[in-house]
């Protein structure tokens, strides 16, 4: 299974153009089967989605994993979770997280195979950010279930430090900021038993211009059997 984590900031490129296109065709280069967005609402007003769902529906096959209760948002505070249409998906919910800014948690909880998917957009202090990690040790690796947390951690050292508490630390590779990568701010760690194959930062032109993000992608072998 590919899972792809993706900050796309409102679809808003590094020319300033909101092209929602750019970051489906990205998304079709990676060819995941769950991707993993920040960033995918509007910010301010109905924080409405910024995304062509329709046509990531009929042109890469992937659905939206429902976060909302009505309105134009596609998630949570900006995290999107989308699966092929294949996948059945079990159930999802809003991982309250301690915090100043508009930012939080998802988890979308998949039927087969038997896998969490958690999308994180962590906050920029450090203190709060290390509140937002206890949480999520709590709502999620305490539960026994193995899980994929994956997203924008804004963890600038390249020491992983508390992030070990949730599990291994995958980071494939320096992706902020897209046009002269320095930092590794967007990872996965896998919880529980989750082996993988690989994991890259994906690069190309036109990634290199839909976003101040690069996408990280991550090739996982998820369990065969639920573990609850």
């Amino acid at each position: 299974m590919r899972i792809a984590s993706y900050n796309i900031r409102k679809a808003v490129g590094l020319d300033w153009r909101r092209d929602p296109n750019r970051i489906q065709n990205v998304l079709s280069e990676i060819n995941a089967d769950v991707v993993v967005l920040q960033e995918a609402d509007k910010r301010f007003g109905a924080r409405e989605g910024v995304l062509y769902l329709d046509r990531l529906a009929e042109d890469l096959g992937l659905k939206l994993a429902r976060l909302t209760r009505g309105g134009t948002s596609h998630g949570w505070h900006g995290n999107v979770v989308l699966v092929r249409h294949q996948i059945p998906v079990a159930s999802t919910r809003r991982l309250m997280l301690p915090s100043l800014e508009p930012r939080g948690a998802v988890l979308v909880r998949l039927e087969t195979p038997p896998l969490e998917i958690v999308g994180v957009h962590l906050a920029l202090n450090r203190r709060i950010r290390e509140r937002q990690v206890s949480r999520l040790y709590r709502l999620v690796t305490r539960s026994g279930r193995p899980a994929v947390i994956a997203g924008d951690f804004n963890h600038w050292n390249p020491r992983p430090g508390l992030l070990n508490t949730l599990g291994r630390v995958i980071s494939p590779g320096d992706s902020f900021h897209s046009s002269a990568p320095i930092a590794q701010l967007d990872k996965f760690i896998l919880v529980g038993d989750i082996s993988h194959m690989g994991a890259h930062v994906h690069k190309s032109d036109m990634a290199a211009i839909a976003s101040d993000h690069l996408p990280i992608v991550i090739d996982i072998v998820p369990p065969k059997k639920d573990t609850q």
